[in-house]
């Protein structure tokens, strides 16, 4: 059976930037027997991000080697994940969480996903295990 985890834009950051501190980490974490489980939410941040801190090319073609992956699911924007982030990211003002946090956090706990694939310690604050 495969390990399923949750992938976040920092995870998939490091992996496509060679030269990040973190990308021989998230590389290291990643094997065979693994499934990732993303948001296209997630996936806009990441493209997002590279496109800034890399080249809109190197976006480009980090988003073509990520959607034919074999490994990966993306979930489809749900009405219903999106109301339970916004209340959670209303309610918990104590923390420093976006929106695309809280719509990962609900969509993890949804899916009954206990590990994400990121060097974001929200995900620890929400009760995740963080691997990477």
């Amino acid at each position: 059976m495969s390990r399923v985890i949750f992938g976040d834009t920092s995870g998939f950051y490091a992996l496509a930037a060679e030269e990040n501190e973190r990308h021989e980490a998230a590389t290291a974490c990643l094997t065979s027997s693994m499934w990732l489980i993303t948001s296209r939410f997630v996936i806009m941040e990441t493209i997002s991000l590279i496109t800034k801190r890399m080249t809109p090319l190197d976006a480009r073609l980090w988003y073509d080697r990520f959607i034919r992956s074999r490994t990966v699911s993306v979930r489809e924007y749900d009405p219903s994940i999106y109301s339970e982030a916004e209340r959670l990211w209303k309610r918990r003002q104590d923390k420093t969480w976006d929106l695309i946090d809280c719509y990962s956090f609900c969509l993890m706990q949804r899916e009954g996903i206990s590990e994400a694939m990121t060097f974001d310690s929200h995900f620890r604050q929400a009760g995740f295990k963080i691997i990477g």
